[in-house]
């Protein structure tokens, strides 16, 4: 749900960057509330929404979550490191097409002409196994990764006790 709030709050924000779970997180959900939005009218009205009347409200919700679908989309072509002009490729036929593609990429590491990764594509804090801070560890411990023990050329070494 954060993920979908953070997109709603920059609601006007092309900048930066949106990590490819953050993008596909407020897509789902919005998709749900506009769905869910659906369901209430047809059961208040008991008939789907007519397209010659579109004053309805989905028409309403759908709208209210447009703009944002825009920025969400612009800020994460910016994550895999592409200007955003090219969501103008959703106005050609297939062209939407390629920004399914382009979503579904991982984000770029490290930062890029648009900015640092946005602190939800962040590598998490602590490191992944096999890292230099592991491999570290297990010298300091006197083990190997696999947990086999080295030779210590002098007793006690390294041991923290």
């Amino acid at each position: 749900m954060r993920s979908y709030f953070d997109a709603m709050l920059r609601y006007f924000e092309f900048s930066g960057r949106t990590g490819r779970a953050q993008y596909w997180i407020y897509q789902f959900i919005s998709l749900l509330v506009i769905g869910g939005t659906l369901f209430i009218e047809f059961k208040l009205n008991h008939t789907l929404p007519d397209p010659e009347n579109p004053a309805t409200l989905v028409s309403v919700v759908a709208l209210f979550h447009a703009i944002p679908g825009l920025t969400v989309t612009v800020r994460r072509l910016h994550d895999i490191g592409k200007s955003g002009w090219w969501y103008l490729l959703n106005f050609v036929p297939f062209g939407g097409l390629f920004i399914l593609v382009w979503t579904c990429y991982a984000s770029q590491d490290g930062a890029n002409d648009f900015g640092e990764p946005s602190h939800f594509t962040q590598a998490p804090a602590t490191p992944r196994r096999g890292s230099v801070s592991n491999a570290r560890l297990h010298a300091a411990m006197g083990r190997t990764p696999a947990g086999r023990k080295t030779p210590a050329s002098e007793p006690g070494e390294g041991r923290f006790i």
